[in-house]
């Protein structure tokens, strides 16, 4: 893959994994305090690394586009909590 296109590529990752992650937060079946600090956790500014990695690693196996996503964010949510509970 050139540079542009995995850059191209990467870019289009975070911005499903964003828009991902806010829907998953706001369908969350939590009181609204909680599901605000969690939406200030998880959707903030972000490079989204770990998510990029996880996605191109699973397109090199021919993993299918939802489990991708799903994983993604489960790596990201995962991040959030820690920085959260590292404070």
């Amino acid at each position: 893959m050139a540079e542009n296109a995995t850059t191209e590529r990467a870019h289009e990752i975070k911005a499903e994994v964003d828009g991902a992650l806010s829907q998953h937060v706001d369908q969350l079946a939590a009181p609204e305090t909680l599901r605000v600090a969690m939406s200030h956790a998880v959707t903030g500014p972000a490079k989204r690394v770990r998510s990029v990695l996880v996605v191109l690693t699973g397109d090199a196996f021919a993993v299918n586009a939802p489990t991708l996503i799903r994983a993604a964010m489960s790596v990201e949510m995962v991040h959030a909590a820690s920085l959260v509970l590292d404070d």
